[in-house]
C-alpha cells in the first residue's frame, strides 16, 4: 500500500504544479481470497491483489 500512497502524494504536487485549484486522490488495495470446494473438497485456493489510484 506504502507505494500507491508514493504515487498518490506524486499525483497531488502534480496537480498542483499545474495550477489546479482542487485535486481527489484516492488509493485503495483490496486483497482477497477464494477457496473452491467441490463434494467436501478443497480443489483449488485463490489469493487476488487489486491496488489502484483514482485522481
Amino acid at each position: 500500500m506504502e507505494q500507491l500512497e508514493d504515487y498518490a502524494d506524486q499525483s497531488l504536487k502534480l496537480a498542483e504544479g499545474f495550477g489546479a485549484e482542487y485535486c481527489d486522490v484516492r488509493a485503495e488495495h483490496h486483497k482477497k481470497e477464494v477457496i473452491h470446494i467441490e463434494n467436501g473438497a478443497v480443489e483449488h485456493i485463490k489469493t487476488l491483489l487489486e491496488g489502484g489510484i483514482g485522481i
